[in-house]
């Protein structure tokens, strides 16, 4: 008898194994590391003879990186499905083994094309939800790649102007969310500096006594130092305060001797 493998879900990875033993809801698998699990038979994808568990999972690996996911988004039904039913659908007759998991494969690894709806189950994104998640997606991009010019820039010895226009910004009241704020602290560490160092050493701050100051200012006038030049005067002085119509408590403890 051919031993019978299972393509799993552990916690939202996918492994492979063989049988070894089964019970009504639950099988003992052993994975080509040679690990011992107990699976659920709620958490089984896919049984097949061949090829190996492991070979299976390198060879959908191969093919999954082949499939054009925007193709595949295009062949998708609109209503949920399970995977077998689209690599039946993308390859035109029923799926080996491999080709089924490499859909699975390709499919879970693009969340924003697909949406998971269950162990194995998918629904295409809407139209105007994809539009709006590439959108995204490729302005994080950007975002990405503006950051790495920064932290290139200044471990090279440069100051990206965005950087200096920022300075004492950048470490008094910084946005952590900022791509300034990211290439800094990433520089910084991969040159063993604090953020503050860096920048005294690229010239964003000019010099310790401005970096005291200016740090003074920011924090102490947030809102800037242009106070209006039509303050009020204030009143004369006097030696003697006003007295409050109020009376003053006693202590009750007795006075030291």
């Amino acid at each position: 008898m051919k031993p019978v493998h299972l393509l799993f879900d552990d916690d939202g990875s996918f492994k492979a194994g063989t049988v070894l033993a089964s019970g009504d809801s639950s099988f003992l698998v052993e994975t080509a590391s040679g690990k011992r699990t107990k699976v659920r038979a709620s958490h089984v994808l896919l049984r097949f003879e061949s090829p190996a568990p492991a070979a299976l999972l390198q060879q959908a690996q191969s093919q999954a990186e082949a499939i054009d996911i925007g193709f595949l988004w295009e062949c998708a039904p609109q209503q949920e499905f399970g995977f077998e039913e689209m690599a039946r659908e993308y390859h035109g007759h029923p799926p080996s083994a491999a080709e089924a998991a490499a859909i699975l494969l390709r499919l879970h690894g693009a969340p924003v094309y697909f949406h998971r709806k269950g162990r194995g189950r998918y629904r295409p994104a809407p139209p105007e939800i994809l539009q709006q998640a590439l959108a995204a997606v490729e302005r994080r991009r950007l975002q990405e790649e503006q950051k790495q010019q920064y932290v290139e820039m200044l471990k090279a010895g440069e100051l990206p102007p965005a950087i200096a226009a920022l300075g004492v910004a950048l470490v008094v009241k910084p946005d952590k969310n900022g791509v300034e704020y990211k290439a800094l602290d990433q520089a910084a560490s991969e040159l063993h500096l604090s953020p503050l160092r860096l920048l005294l050493a690229r010239g964003a701050i000019a010099s310790p006594y401005r970096w005291h100051r200016d740090s003074f200012l920011a924090t102490t006038f947030p809102h800037g130092t242009n106070f209006p030049a039509n303050l009020p005067s204030p009143g004369p002085a006097s030696d003697e305060l006003p007295l409050a119509p109020v009376t003053a408590l006693r202590s009750s403890r007795p006075k030291p001797t």
